[in-house]
């Protein structure tokens, strides 16, 4: 086609390439604008500096906070939900009480709610969010008491 100087066959084939680059130049940009103005900035494993406590944060309102040792029993784990405000940068996170009860349950007498609620009480919370360079800092709104978190 190039060989044979076909002006008609060229043209045609540049009108393919420029359109199907520009096809793809728009959906790449469309989906890095959708995540970082869509998309939850607080996303992924994070790991506290201070204590046992590994928080996986999901899409959907739903995160899972992991404690290496409560107690006799190692590895708890317990779901959560959470509300999230990109404007106010906050973060609310909440226990649901059956979820306790489930966790308890598959400890075999391990553990009470009053242990889990002991070591989950504190992201019972609202807190204000920061991230800086792959750490999350949490601070509690009321008292002002902080977390911090490294991601994984």
């Amino acid at each position: 086609m190039i060989a044979k100087n076909d002006e008609e066959k060229r043209s045609k084939a540049w009108r393919i390439v420029t359109t199907v680059a520009t096809v793809v130049i728009i959906i790449v940009a469309a989906y890095f604008l959708f995540t970082l103005f869509a998309g939850n900035p607080l996303e992924g494993t994070w790991a506290s500096q201070e204590s046992n406590l590994k928080l996986t944060i999901h899409k959907g309102g739903s995160a899972t906070a992991f404690w290496s040792e409560v107690g006799e029993t190692s590895n708890v784990k317990l779901n959560l939900n959470y509300t999230i405000e990109k404007e106010g940068k906050t973060i609310a996170f909440k226990i649901d009480k059956e979820e306790i009860k489930a966790t308890v349950e598959a400890s075999d007498g391990k553990l009470t709610e009053d242990a889990i609620l002991a070591e989950a009480g504190v992201l019972e919370n609202t807190f204000d969010y920061n991230m800086n360079q792959g750490e999350l800092t949490l601070s509690e709104r009321e008292y002002g008491d902080q977390m911090v978190f490294e991601k994984e």
